[in-house]
């Protein structure tokens, strides 16, 4: 499939740009929904080349914050020392195949997310999201084995990168995925492309509020989200991050990739919603003064899903890697203590073991291999 030009959302200005050529500011929208959300849909791209959140939100994180962050005593210490051993499904693509719905999720942990829906003439397309099978950056392990791997995945049409982070852009995935289905579109922020592995036959850039149409009737659309980049020593910020939605015939699906709670969520849900599921992080909160303007705690994921406007949220970026503070199992506890505060019913909120599978068709949602919550 050749990439169709990428162009903005409709109705919200900005020039339409090939898929291959030089990127093109953002221009500020001719209109918005609501006048507060103007400042989303600034240009990312600052004058010296680099990106930023237009909003004022964090670029990087300062080294003295960092170097605090590491001298200080973690109060989960003693209980990380015996990290608890969580489910996988032992046949978790046997398990994903055999659910017949037109909308379905497969979690296999960490941010990864196997996205499978249907275009308007009735054939499969599926997304994978930021694939990682084995250690981030080959060198932090994982606490829990992913379910599949490049050789066992169900193949997918287009593999969509979040931000150049470690552990969301894992090289050796990309590059075992694409030899594996050269027909796959790779696709990725603005400048991420760099970062690639060589030889990937076929690239598509974006940058926020960016749509290409991957199948008839089916969309990826590259929405904001508070972060930053760094792959190595001399490249901060120099390629974009974002998150993803899938827009098709039998729903939508949006993964948040890395971000900070920020206010361009309802912004989000009014361009490219009604929102079926929203993929949204449950771990690496923890300590919350170093990690809110980077990485979310359940509680603003839960306040995202409902600035979203979404019907079902499926929690991610937890029990897979260790990467700060909290336990890798707290998401989840967290995420049930705040439904009971609020008096919540837990029916559309889905917390799965790795390799399990959320599926939607119409109003009847199935799940495999979830947790209580």
């Amino acid at each position: 499939m050749t990439p169709t030009p990428l162009v903005l959302p409709p109705g919200r200005g900005g020039a339409e740009t090939d898929a291959g050529a030089a990127p093109a500011s953002l221009a500020a929208p001719r209109s918005t929904p609501q006048d507060a959300d103007a400042v989303y849909f600034e240009s990312p791209l600052t004058p010296r080349g680099t990106f930023h959140n237009p909003w004022g939100g964090m670029v990087l994180p300062k080294p003295a914050d960092l170097i605090r962050w590491k001298l200080a005593t973690n109060p989960h210490r003693e209980e990380k020392r015996r990290p608890p051993s969580l489910p996988v499904v032992s046949e978790a693509v046997q398990a994903f195949d055999a659910v017949d719905a037109p909308l379905k999720v497969l979690w296999p942990g960490h941010a990864t997310a196997l996205v499978q829906t249907h275009d308007a003439n009735g054939r499969r397309v599926r997304v994978l999201i930021d694939p990682i099978f084995g250690r981030a950056g080959g060198v932090v392990p994982r606490v829990t084995r992913s379910p599949i791997d490049a050789t066992t995945a169900p193949a997918p049409d287009v593999i969509a990168v979040t931000h150049g982070h470690h552990d969301h852009l894992d090289t050796p995935a990309i590059r075992a995925l694409t030899r594996r289905c050269p027909e796959a579109l790779v696709a990725v922020p603005r400048g991420l492309d760099r970062a690639l592995p060589r030889g990937v036959p076929r690239v598509a850039v974006f940058d926020w509020w960016h749509r290409l149409e991957i199948a008839p009737g089916v969309d990826l659309v590259l929405v904001p989200a508070q972060h930053w980049h760094r792959r190595g020593a001399f490249d901060q910020n120099k390629a974009l991050w974002g998150g993803w939605v899938v827009r098709s015939p039998a729903g939508s699906v949006y993964h948040s990739g890395d971000t900070g709670d920020f206010g361009g969520f309802g912004a989000i849900g009014r361009v490219v919603g009604p929102v079926d599921v929203a993929i949204l992080p449950l771990g690496a909160y923890a300590p919350e003064w170093f990690m809110h303007p980077q990485h979310m705690p359940p509680g603003a994921s839960l306040r995202a899903f409902d600035a979203l406007g979404a019907s079902h949220l499926l929690g991610m970026h937890w029990g897979t890697f260790d990467l700060s503070d909290e336990p890798i199992d707290a998401g989840p506890k967290a995420l049930a203590q705040e439904i009971a505060r609020e008096g919540r019913s837990p029916d559309r909120l889905h917390v799965l073991h790795h390799g399990g599978t959320l599926a939607l068709e119409g109003g009847v949602v199935r799940r495999t291999h979830a947790h209580g919550l």
